[in-house]
């Protein structure tokens, strides 16, 4: 497999950064090895598995680390904000 270029390890870098990523908790391999296996959009690392992330290389550490932004990342529930008591309340 060829080498991840400058410019494909940015834009993932910026798909990590909008699902939620402190890139400083992934060094540019574990970027790159999401890049090989395919995970180049949010909505691919929303439905990633630790199968699948493991599978792509991934050390335990950053299987986790993208395992636990699942549900987070920059995407914000419709009532998020609200205190827990009243979301999903109309005002």
């Amino acid at each position: 497999m060829t080498a991840v270029s400058p410019a494909e390890r940015e834009q993932m870098c910026s798909v990590l950064g909008g699902f939620g990523a402190d890139l400083k908790q992934l060094d540019d391999s574990a970027v790159d090895a999401l890049w090989k296996a395919g995970y180049r959009s949010e909505d691919l690392l929303q439905i990633a598995t630790h199968k699948g992330l493991k599978d792509a290389g991934l050390l335990p550490a950053y299987v986790d680390y993208v395992l636990s932004l699942k549900g987070g990342g920059s995407r914000s529930a419709p009532d998020a904000g609200q205190p827990r008591d009243q979301q999903g309340q109309t005002p």
